[in-house]
This record gives C-alpha cells, structure tokens and sequence, in this order.
C-alpha cells in the first residue's frame, strides 16, 4: 500500500465519477421522494472516503496503460523531474492549504466581531418562540436590518440571524423551528468541518461541489425533520411561509457575513426550491421497499469505491535505444548475473565485476530472490 502520482489520479477519476453519481440523483426528484436525503449523504460518505484514502495496492492492481495522454502530458514530470515534480507538488499543495485555512480563519474571526456589533432588535414574540420549541436551549437571536436573511451562524457560540422585516406568526415559527433544528443537528460543525476538508483537497475539483451538494442535502434533511410530525395544512403553511421570507428578503443585500452558516431561504434557483416543496409533501415508498432500496444503493455506491481500487491508470511509454545506454558494465539481471550478500541489516547485490549496489527496500530483496539471486549473509 503507497502513494503515488497515480494513485492521487486514480482517486480524483473515482470521486468524480462518484459525485457526478450523485449530482445526477439529486436532481432527480422521484429518487429524493423515494430513498430520501440520509441515502444520498451516505454516499457522499463513500465519495468522501475515496478521495481521503488516495492510495494503491500494487501487488493487488489491474494496470491499464495509457500511451497517448497520459504518457504525453506526464512525461516532462515524471521521466525527466521526478524528484523536482514531486517536490514543488507537495510545496504547492502545504503553502495554498496553509493560505486557505488562514483566510478562514480570520473571516470567522472578522464576522464573530461584526455580529457582535449589531443592534438587537428582536422583540419578546421571537423569544417566547424560541423558549416554546425547547426551553433548556441556549441559542441567542439577533434581528437586524444588517442581515440578509435568516440564518444560524458561528460554531462555538452560534446564534440566530433574522433580518429587519415584519413577521406573521407562522413565518416566525417556521424561521425559528427550522434553524433550531440546524442547531440541534450540529449542522454548523458539519459544515466546518467540509470547509477544511474541501481546502485540504482544494487541488480537487471535485471537493468543492462537494460542499455545495451537502448544504442542500441538509437543508433538504432539516426541512423533512421539522415538518415530519405536521399536517399537511400545517406543512402548507411551513412552505408558505418559505415564500413569504423569500419575497421579503429578495432585495435585501446579499453580503455574508463569512460565518460557516446555515441559512433558511439563500437559494433563488426555481428547482432547488421546488425540490424542497416537494421533499415536504412527498409521502414515500412503504419502509420495508424504502429500507431494501436504499440498501441496494449504498451496496451499489460502495462496490463503486471498493472496485476503483483494483484498477490503476498509467502512462506507457515506448523503449528506445536510449533508455537502456551503451556502457559495457550493463548485465542482465538474472540468477547468473551475481548474487545478494546481507552485512548486519544491509543488503548489496554484487555483479560479476565486483562492483555493488545496495537494494534500500524489502520490494527490492524479494524481486531479486524470487529471480534466483543467492543470498549469502556474512557472519
């Protein structure tokens, strides 16, 4: 098991066939009404496991040689600057992941200051809401003209952003049972952590789409989880409600605050909301063929991941004259070429005009015995 230059290509190839997979099926309403939201997350599980787990099994491997591009496109890196490819590739990837994790940094730390200085003008109704859904909790709401839209946001301490319009009381009680719910979910921490995951894997293209897939998936999973007990007039008033708070903030001024946060109605993309309209009054499958479906999914999406294992694409490239050289002093390496003598822990396989050279890994050892080399150790 190693890393290489080919098993990182080998895990983007893969992600990326995984998360187009899953792009794929969360467009497709039917199959959000029918497996729900938790199977998708669950893939992008899989998805995010294959491009952590970036490595190969050489002696486990099907090799599939690529002549055409691959050989042209990494052929000034690999044959020629291996070593200086290698090294500038690790130096880029430590001092833009360094830039990224800083620059979050201190946006957090710039927006907890901004939110701090806002004027609170939340009135006893939006409290007493908050008390009525759970009176342990320790949220804070902040109402602001600052705001653009309601939100929860922060980490540590997150808070509730509502923006500095008027409310029905339905709008209220949606806004604050929906980002509560966010809050009780730890949604925020989930989303932290896919921040730093997307910069540690910024080289990726995939890692960003991944962020913004499991932001709708969560959405799409809080929206199910408050309406999950109502009446459908009661969950026609939820989406209404929706509406309402989308006509009302659609001019406001979109500036973020850079807090990791979860918002209630950010998206104007007609689908998107359609989507979640129709997550609410689905009614779903039967749970025992709901439970068999997903099932075969997640197996399915996870054969996926393990298969992409077994294969690795490489460049191949032709033999020449060149490769081999002109010196005398080349000998075919067989078992009558020479032979391996161990001193202490040293391994030097020795040629028939005396010269040597050290094998430095354990790969080395077996190969050169398995050709038939004696091994003689010294006393």
């Amino acid at each position: 098991m190693r890393v290489s230059w080919f098993s990182i290509f080998m895990a983007i190839v893969s992600s990326s066939l995984m998360m187009l997979i899953i792009f794929f099926l969360r467009k497709r309403l039917n199959f959000i009404n029918k497996f729900g939201v938790i199977t998708l997350i669950i893939m992008l599980g899989f998805c995010s496991f294959r491009m952590v787990f970036l490595v190969e099994f050489p002696t486990h491997q099907y090799i599939i040689g690529d002549p055409y591009v691959l050989a042209r496109i990494l052929n000034p890196f690999l044959r020629d600057n291996f070593e200086l490819s290698t090294k500038i590739m690790l130096y880029s990837w430590i001092i833009v992941l360094a830039i990224l994790l800083i620059q979050l940094g201190i946006s957090q730390s710039i927006s907890r200051k901004r939110i701090c200085s806002l004027k609170n003008t939340a009135d006893e109704k939006i409290f007493d809401k908050l008390v009525e859904i759970d009176k342990e909790n320790k949220l804070t709401v902040i109402r602001s003209y600052k705001v653009p839209m309601p939100m929860l946001a922060g980490i540590i301490n997150p808070v509730i952003l509502l923006p500095e319009i008027e409310y029905t009381d339905d709008e209220i009680d949606a806004v604050i049972r929906h980002e509560y719910t966010h809050w009780k979910n730890k949604d925020n921490i989930l989303k932290f952590i896919v921040h730093v995951f997307w910069r540690v894997f910024w080289w990726n293209p995939i890692a960003y789409l991944y962020l913004i897939n499991l932001s709708k998936f969560l959405e799409l999973k809080c929206d199910r989880e408050v309406t999950l007990e109502m009446t459908d007039t009661e969950k026609f008033d939820y989406l209404q409600s929706m509406l309402g708070i989308i006509r009302k903030t659609s001019s406001a001024n979109k500036s973020q605050f850079g807090l990791i946060t979860s918002c209630y109605v950010q998206e104007k993309n007609k689908f998107d909301i359609n989507q979640r309209f129709n997550y609410v009054l689905s009614k779903g499958e039967s749970k025992l063929s709901q439970s068999i479906l997903k099932i075969l999914v997640i197996v399915l999406m996870a054969v996926i991941a393990c298969a992409s294992y077994y294969f690795i694409i490489q460049p191949r490239y032709r033999t020449t004259d060149t490769d081999f050289g002109t010196n005398d002093n080349v000998y075919e390496l067989d078992s009558s070429a020479g032979y391996i003598i161990k001193k202490g822990e040293v391994y030097l396989v020795v040629l028939p005009d005396g010269s040597s050279y050290e094998l430095k890994d354990e790969e080395s050892i077996k190969q050169m015995t398995d050709l038939g080399f004696t091994l003689i150790e010294e006393e």
